[in-house]
């Protein structure tokens, strides 16, 4: 069974127990428990915090963000030259286009004129 500690305040400071599933029903619980408390005196809930899961919490959760963060720029240039290679060859193609139109015109042209 999940066992509930609470402080002398009003928060709960640790739901320990075996079982995953007992102890995640326990902390929903636990917090609505909370939550009506806080209601039924017309207080403000406290600000949510995370605390890092990391071995001595240095941080963990700031530098998992800028790990993020850094993640994303890097994903984002190489997006943004893909992009830019994707485009050159576009404009490529387009262009090796324009002079086959441009050919086949004369062409039809030099049909006409023997045509005439």
């Amino acid at each position: 069974m999940a066992r509930i500690r609470r402080s002398s305040t009003d928060l709960i400071t640790g739901i320990h127990g075996e079982d995953p599933a007992k102890l995640y029903a326990e902390l929903c619980e636990a917090v609505e428990d909370v939550i009506h408390h806080f209601e039924s005196e017309k207080r403000a809930l406290p600000p949510a915090r995370v605390r890092s899961l990391r071995p001595g919490g240095g941080g963990g959760l700031r530098e998992d963000v800028r790990e993020l963060h850094q993640h994303i720029d890097f994903v984002h240039r190489d997006l943004l030259e893909a992009i830019g290679r994707f485009h050159e060859k576009v404009i490529e193609a387009i262009q090796v286009i324009a002079t086959v139109v441009e050919d086949l015109r004369s062409r039809v042209e030099i049909l006409e004129r023997k045509v005439s």
